[in-house]
């Protein structure tokens, strides 16, 4: 039960970690004999108003939210000192920053299911007016019984109220920032979650977050400039679903982003569906044997890839090609892949190596200027088919479909690379969001006035912590 509480009803038993506002400590609640994670204020910062006003914000925010992904609060109260503390819900598999120690990429069954209980968690928070405005992976913390929980609401607050912030302050991790979150908007809504929560799977499946800098002002402006990300392009063999939700979340236009964690969640759960029935216990295995999980089930993505390779090898080799690459990439040293890569380039000339080619140099030069143009993209998918790399090919077609859905050739040149059930789910993904619409609109780069809006307002102050996140 909720409810206020005394800091002797506690036994300490050993530290969990340290913050910057509190530490944590393992602890037993003496009437229950219930294990709690003690979060006590540091003394240092006891006296400071606003260190203060953030902790009490966390123990009102989170003792008002019921969800089975987010940290449940046990109890609360002040010490002889008048210092305040904070019982949580214990989670005996740490920190998800431990589980990457361990596991840096996640394989994509893991991230599928992560995503889609921290889009849970914020469903509950949104409905009850609640952005968290700080979702990284020290405040993701694991069971060993599976589930993920949304932790540290310190910093939240409801998309009306301005007390805790100045005009323009900037509060937060820029690595996993919204833009508008970044540039000091006032306006934030939970689509602003929503960007962090995409940013955070991105980096699950990539290994890396490519707006994080040891210099904040560095990853203040890799987040408020340039294009929209394509987790696609950073991870070829990622799911198709669970890529088309990440790229939903992280448009750097709010006003293409999916609208709430409700939508994210619809499209995301044709891929949470397969993986739960597939692998039903998956995330205890994970945090019982999380590196020989992770490599359990990059070899059944490749034994799957392999065995699509090999259905379609006669009949469609370009798309055979394509799966025996992924399957490679999955697992490099799979002899099964290796054979099909070669008797395929043999057979039909199909390369997969990278290619000098002054055409392809030039194209891409452009499309680091005007990353989401069609014709640049289109341009870019009939060289590499030329040049017979059907990878690559599918990679550009697939990005020039999502801002031109209705080309009826771009779709059959696709079905022959991925297969007509993959080319159905993208197009109707984008039709579904709005997308192809009005491509100038694409990849969300935010307008020279909204930029300058945030530096006038002072929305690229740098915050405090200035640590680059894991």
């Amino acid at each position: 039960m909720i409810g206020t509480t005394r800091l002797h009803d506690y036994v300490v038993e050993s530290p969990l970690g340290q913050g910057g506002m509190a530490t944590v400590f393992r602890a037993v609640h003496r009437p229950t004999g219930r294990v709690v994670a003690l979060k006590r204020m540091l003394p240092h910062i006891a006296d400071d108003e606003v260190f203060v006003a953030r902790f009490v914000r966390e123990l009102e925010v989170s003792a008002a939210l019921r969800n089975p992904n987010i940290v449940e609060v046990h109890g609360w109260g002040k010490d002889d000192d008048g210092t305040w503390f904070l019982a949580l819900e214990y989670c005996d598999g740490g920190t998800l920053v431990q589980l990457l120690k361990q596991v840096p990429r996640l394989p994509p069954p893991v991230v599928a299911i992560m995503l889609d209980e921290l889009l849970n968690a914020l469903q509950t928070a949104h409905d009850h007016g609640v952005i968290h405005r700080d979702i990284k992976p020290p405040n993701i913390l694991l069971t060993m019984a599976g589930p993920s929980k949304l932790s540290d609401f310190g910093i939240a607050r409801s998309a009306s109220d301005q007390t805790l912030t100045a005009t323009g302050e900037v509060i937060g991790t820029p690595a996993y920032m919204s833009p508008e979150q970044a540039l000091g908007l006032r306006e934030l809504d939970g689509r602003s979650d929503l960007f962090s929560v995409g940013m955070l799977a991105y980096r699950l499946l990539v290994g890396s977050n490519p707006f994080a800098s040891d210099n904040v002002a560095t990853s203040i402006l890799r987040v408020t400039t340039g294009p929209s990300l394509h987790v696609g392009e950073a991870l070829p063999t990622v799911p198709l679903g669970l890529e088309r939700t990440i790229d939903g979340l992280v448009e750097k236009n709010r006003d293409l982003r999916l609208p709430s964690a409700a939508a994210a969640r619809e499209r995301l759960a044709p891929v949470v569906d397969a993986v739960r029935a597939r692998y039903p216990d998956l995330q205890r295995r994970l945090m019982k044997d999380p590196v020989g999980t992770a490599r359990a089930l990059a070899r059944a993505a490749a034994a799957d890839e392999i065995a699509a390779a090999r259905s379609c090898e006669n009949s469609m080799p370009a798309k055979a090609m394509v799966h025996a690459a992924r399957a490679r990439a999955w697992d490099p040293e799979d002899l099964d892949a290796a054979s099909i890569i070669e008797k395929l380039a043999t057979l039909h000339g199909f390369r997969l190596d990278d290619v000098h080619d002054a055409r392809v140099a030039a194209a891409v030069s452009e499309l680091d200027t005007r990353p989401d143009d069609p014709v640049v993209l289109r341009r870019l998918a009939n060289l590499h088919r030329g040049l017979n790399n059907p990878l690559e090919a599918a990679r550009y077609l697939k990005r020039y479909l999502m801002l031109r859905p209705d080309d009826a050739m771009a779709r059959q040149q696709l079905t022959e690379l991925l297969g007509a059930d993959d080319v159905v789910a993208l197009t109707r993904s984008v039709a579904l969001s709005g997308a192809g619409t009005n491509s100038s609109a694409r990849g969300g780069r935010l307008s020279t006035q909204e930029i300058m809006h945030g530096v006038r307002t002072g929305g690229i102050k740098l915050p405090v912590a200035s640590a680059a996140p894991s």
